[in-house]
């Protein structure tokens, strides 16, 4: 079910995936079915829905992985939303996740896209000193 609606990037029916596990035979979402559904409202640029699983998934004592943070951190982007990126980036550094250059780049993207020169270059500059710099290679 989760496959089906991250092919048709059906954000609104992959909401409810974790509630009708739980109805159909008392299955228990784990990570793996929340960071599905996260990432099918990452590809349909639907924020405020990944932000919701991510806030469901934790309150049902499920703890997200960087892959979870790195999703919803891609549709805070999408969405303009620099300051939740933001806030996720440092929420998955305080978890223990080394963020990748991916996550970084989400992250000064959405600044750079508002506006948000100082965060942006501040960013930037934390994700050099973590060696995090882009490597062109030659082709």
């Amino acid at each position: 079910a989760i496959s089906a609606c991250d092919k048709d990037s059906r954000c609104h029916e992959a909401l409810n995936l974790p509630e009708e596990m739980e109805k159909c035979k008392g299955l228990r979402p784990d990570a793996l079915a929340y960071n599905s559904c996260i990432s099918v409202c990452n590809k349909s640029s639907q924020w405020h829905d990944a932000l919701f699983l991510l806030a469901k998934m934790q309150s049902c004592g499920i703890q997200p992985v960087a892959t979870t943070f790195k999703a919803s951190i891609s549709a805070c982007r999408k969405g303009s939303q620099w300051e939740e990126a933001c806030r996720l980036l440092a929420q998955m550094q305080d978890r223990g996740f080394a963020p990748d250059a991916e996550a970084y780049l989400d992250s000064i993207s959405a600044c750079e896209e508002n506006s948000q020169w100082n965060e942006a270059q501040k960013l930037e500059t934390e994700m050099h000193s973590r060696g995090l710099g882009l490597r062109l290679t030659k082709v």
